[in-house]
């Protein structure tokens, strides 16, 4: 089963003004961690995902600051977003590209934002491994740390 990552690093990010501004949201920001969110986010994807097989999403006014911030990423994992609709346009687009790029649509895909931060690597990453068979097991959607809030074949792992 191949593995794949979105990262969403789009929108304002204005929620930390006056540190991130409209030209540099929170997620080209460091607070916490080693780096920028999206430089963290980034390292901890890469620790579980090939390089080759991580996407990022974001508007044109981002992207020289993703490349600036992420110089190793290939910039055709870079999708440019017309303009921001929020995470499910954002992330239909990203598979629309990586359908059109010829990745097997069979694969499995998961979507982060890059704005988390996560502390616990090895409880990550064992969700994300409890999470991808799951979803394929069920060909299913599956969420790790929220509860959804409608019915539907959502799937959520929970480790006591």
């Amino acid at each position: 089963m191949s593995k794949y990552a979105i990262v969403l690093a789009g929108g304002l990010g204005i929620k930390f003004w006056p540190k991130s501004r409209e030209n540099c949201p929170k997620q080209f920001i460091h607070l916490f961690g080693d780096g920028t969110f999206v430089q963290n986010t980034y390292k901890r994807l890469n620790k579980y995902f090939s390089k080759d097989n991580i996407f990022f999403v974001c508007p044109k006014e981002f992207k020289n600051l993703l490349i600036e911030q992420l110089p190793d990423v290939n910039d055709e994992n870079i999708v440019i977003e017309p303009f921001g609709r929020n995470t499910a346009p954002a992330t239909a687009l990203a598979l629309e590209y990586m359908q059109y790029k010829g990745i097997d649509i069979d694969s499995t895909v998961a979507v982060f934002p890059s704005d988390h931060i996560i502390n616990n690597l090895g409880e990550f990453y064992e969700s994300l491994d409890d999470a991808f068979e799951v979803a394929k097991k069920f060909n299913s959607i599956v969420t790790i740390g929220i509860s959804p809030l409608r019915p539907g074949r959502t799937y959520r792992i929970i480790r006591k």
